[in-house]
């Protein structure tokens, strides 16, 4: 995409943090963006909303066993990266 920049557009590379990527399964009639999960669980857990949004992206991971947030995978099985543990 960054091959393609242009002056007058702006930025137009998609990040999915920032909710400028959807999801989508066509067989079952179903999208999303993390910008919806995010407002879900940020409610649910009491956090911002951007807080959320990048937590369900990348290197992210979240242990239920522990209810703790890291950027590396811990061991446990119960660890997954976030976009795997609530969007998934």
């Amino acid at each position: 995409m960054a091959t393609y920049e242009d002056p007058l557009l702006g930025d137009v590379q998609v990040y999915p943090q920032k909710g400028t990527v959807a999801f989508s399964a066509g067989l079952h009639g179903e999208a999303f963006t993390l910008t919806s999960f995010a407002k879900m669980y940020a409610s649910k857990f009491g956090v911002d909303k951007a807080k959320m949004m990048d937590r369900l992206w990348g290197e992210n991971y979240y242990d239920p066993a522990t209810r703790k947030w890291t950027n590396k995978h811990t061991g446990s099985k119960t660890c997954k990266r976030g976009f795997v543990q609530f969007c998934y």
